[in-house]
């Protein structure tokens, strides 16, 4: 039986709902585009934000990953403490990202030291 991210967390069950979709369509993604950087099925994001069904803890997780924010955040436990303006990531290099941490360590080392030398060479500065 699946664990289920569904107790005493919030007073209003649609919250989770409101802000799944707040904060998706606020990242500029569609449905598909949030499964597909997550890994849920779209299927699942539907569910979840029409609240047609439980939420399952890991599948929280995956989604508030792909967000950027906290689960906490997600079911509105918390709010966001990051701010407002904060540069959001593209889906696509938000893809490559996904792709990348699926690397070994020592691939991902050569990743950066790449783009490393790129961001040097194009001498643009930063913590990199």
């Amino acid at each position: 039986m699946e664990k289920t991210w569904y107790n005493g967390f919030m007073n209003n069950e649609n919250i989770l709902a409101k802000n799944l979709r707040k904060t998706r369509k606020g990242k500029g993604y569609t449905q598909a585009q949030l499964a597909e950087i997550s890994g849920v099925t779209r299927k699942v994001i539907v569910h979840y934000e029409n609240y047609v069904k439980k939420p399952v803890f890991e599948n929280i997780r995956k989604i508030a990953d792909a967000l950027d924010i906290s689960m906490d955040e997600l079911t509105g436990k918390t709010e966001s403490k990051k701010p407002k303006k904060q540069e959001d990531l593209s889906f696509s290099i938000m893809k490559k990202v996904r792709i990348i941490e699926k690397f070994p360590t020592r691939d991902q080392n050569v990743v950066f030291s790449l783009i490393k030398s790129l961001a040097e060479k194009n001498k643009i500065r930063g913590k990199l």
